[in-house]
This record gives structure tokens, sequence and C-alpha cells, in this order.
């Protein structure tokens, strides 16, 4: 693409072709989307895939610790209160 109309032309044609799902998008700045309707995967997109991933894993197990932690909390302050009551 050594004419720079050529590329405006292939942007305005492409934005044309996203209004037919998207009809409420009017700026050519929405097909400069850089994954467009790809899914990432290891192979398209790997670091997109792997933060994915690493997000998947890693908010749960830091919610489930909390929620362990919290929970220990208080188990153990409900006990100590039980051993006071007692003496």
């Amino acid at each position: 693409m050594d004419d720079p109309a050529t590329g405006v032309s292939i942007k305005s044609n492409l934005l044309v072709r996203c209004q037919r799902c998207h009809p409420d998008v009017t700026s050519e700045n929405f097909t400069d989307a850089w994954m467009s309707h790809f899914v990432a995967s290891p192979t398209r997109f790997p670091l997109v895939y792997y933060v994915n991933l690493f997000y998947k894993i890693f908010v749960p197990a830091v919610i489930g610790g909390m929620l362990i932690f919290v929970l220990s909390d208080i188990a153990r302050r409900g006990l100590e209160s039980r051993k006071r009551r007692v003496r």
C-alpha cells in the first residue's frame, strides 16, 4: 500500500462492514480494534490469552484464600469466646 488513499478507502469500507452488526458506530477509530473478532489463544494473541488465564486462576485463588482466612478467624474468635464463658 504505497498509496495513502488506498488505506483510507480500505478503512472506510471496513467501517461500512462493521456497521452491519454495530449500526451505532460512526468513528473510523472503531476499525482500529486490534483483536477484531478473534478469540485469544496461545497461537493468536498469546499475551492476552495468558494474562486472561492468569486472572482466571489468580482472582478466585485470592478471593477463596481471603474467604478461608475470614472464616477461620470467625471460628477462632468463636472458640475463644466459648472458652471464656466456660471459665
